[in-house]
């Protein structure tokens, strides 16, 4: 493996701060990215070098990997490569100001031969557009970090400790499936359940190091007559129907009709989504977030909701539980205080208060 990465490693140069891929990864967004051990040469320095990360994207295989000393993005395509086919152009209401310039490779800091960076095979330039769009590279983090720091002095505190924490834009059906999982469940479990779905519905990819990659399952496969019993013979339990059940409704649907929530206000997508078996306000708003472009968006889990008590709305200490004014409450006072990303915001908040990140 070590002479095939080092032979294979692409770049995406960024500037220190913008991504850090590991605590991105384990922020609980997503669950199928696999943590693996680089060994040997893989010709890059710093810390973390020994670390890279695998997992299925845009029914490819990708190994990712950050340059610990300069901050840039790495991947590797396994399998042959072929032109990627990137998801619809983002229609929403980006700000400007927090769009990145794009950097030379000589300004990130990148090495290597300036001549074969120049030429690149024309295959990688969708790879790189399909890498960008999942991270959305064109953000500029470190701006938003400042303005949510000058804005929270609590946030102040943790943003040295966590810097470059990211929302990932998913494919929406993987999100919608995904996040079903995740009810009354932890993030080992949900990784699990997400694992033997792609196993058992989706269609095998690749073996790479002896370990089998699937992609996630079509909405179909999740809606065939016996989904509902394999689940449950799987240990989804309740989960099962859900699945079962929302898969039947989004096929009868269709798949675009789920993208094309990306267009519509917040209230009426979460409105739409909450029609769904399985998909209450929290999921409903991590689907928003995480895969159909509404960046202001706060999920509120028992997580933020404890933060929320602890840090910042004292009032809520009195209360046992998370009711749907106190659910409410805790977005707008999230949206108020970090403006039209503050669903990112939230995000870096609550990657910090999990045990799980390294």
């Amino acid at each position: 493996m070590a002479n095939a990465l080092a032979k294979n490693w692409r770049v995406i140069p960024l500037p220190k701060g913008e991504l850090n891929l590991g605590k991105t990864l384990q922020s609980g967004q997503q669950f199928t990215w696999r943590k693996i051990e680089c060994d040997g040469d893989t010709g890059i320095q710093g810390d973390g070098a020994d670390i890279a990360w695998r997992g299925v994207l845009a029914e490819t295989v990708w190994t990712l990997k950050q340059d610990g000393n300069e901050g840039n993005l790495l991947y590797m395509i396994h399998g042959p490569r072929r032109d990627g086919k990137i998801g619809s152009k983002r229609k929403r209401q980006d700000r400007t100001d927090l769009k990145r310039p794009c950097l030379s490779k000589r300004r990130a800091g990148c090495q290597g031969n300036s001549s074969v960076e120049d030429n690149i095979d024309s295959d990688y330039q969708s790879y790189d557009s399909i890498i960008k769009d999942y991270f959305q590279l064109d953000i500029n983090l470190r701006q938003l970090y400042i303005e949510w720091s000058r804005a929270d002095s609590n946030f102040a505190k943790i943003a040295s400790s966590m810097p470059g924490i990211r929302i990932l834009r998913q494919d929406p059906v993987e999100n919608l499936f995904s996040f079903i999982c995740s009810s009354n469940n932890n993030i080992s479990r949900i990784t699990g359940m997400v694992g033997n779905l792609c196993k058992t519905f989706g269609k095998k990819l690749l073996t790479v190091d002896a370990m089998d990659y699937y992609k996630f399952p079509n909405v179909a496969a999740l809606a065939q007559h016996d989904a509902e019993k394999k689940m449950r013979d799987l240990g989804f339990g309740y989960r099962a129907k859900y699945i079962y059940q929302s898969a039947k409704i989004l096929n009868e649907k269709g798949i675009s009709w789920l993208h094309s929530l990306r267009q519509m206000p917040y209230k009426e997508c979460q409105s739409q989504l909450r029609q769904l078996h399985g998909v209450g306000a929290k999921v409903a708003d991590c689907i928003c977030l995480m895969s159909l472009d509404k960046p202001s968006v706060v999920p509120v889990d028992t997580h933020v909701f404890q933060i929320s008590s602890r840090y910042y709305m004292p009032n809520l200490r009195k209360q046992k539980s998370l009711t749907e004014k106190a659910y409410n409450e805790i977005g707008d006072y999230f949206l108020n205080l970090f403006g039209s990303y503050a669903g990112w915001a939230h995000s870096v908040l609550f990657t910090a208060d999990l045990k799980n990140v390294s």
